[in-house]
């Protein structure tokens, strides 16, 4: 009986596990867009040149699975001269976890 038992809750927990593990990470913008590389359109002189700090931080949030999109380039724009701003744009504004949040302004904010 407690053999039962204790595989029943094992397996449970296993598929707890597996449905965390397999869920679609959350959405930070409906449209889903590349990001510019700011390197290479400043060196070409087209296109829309964005900080290397901000593009960071979209790349960041891209890895992570988001859309990126005009609410994230504008936290990650903001995260170049003020982290809070960026930090409380994304974690108001998007569904992006608060962790990738803290880590992408971060970023953003490396000179």
């Amino acid at each position: 009986m407690t053999k039962h038992i204790l595989r029943t809750l094992a397996l449970t927990a296993a598929a707890f596990a597996m449905s965390l593990a397999m869920s679609a990470p959350a959405q930070a913008d409906t449209a889903s867009e590349e990001v510019s590389t700011a390197v290479v359109t400043s060196y070409e002189g087209s296109g829309d040149v964005q900080p290397m700090t901000s593009a960071q931080c979209q790349n960041y949030i891209k890895d992570k699975g988001y859309a990126v999109g005009p609410l994230v380039r504008g936290a990650c724009n903001k995260g170049v001269t003020d982290y809070n701003a960026c930090y409380t744009h994304f974690t108001t504004k998007t569904d992006v976890w608060p962790s990738h949040a803290r880590s992408a302004c971060s970023l953003a904010g490396i000179v």
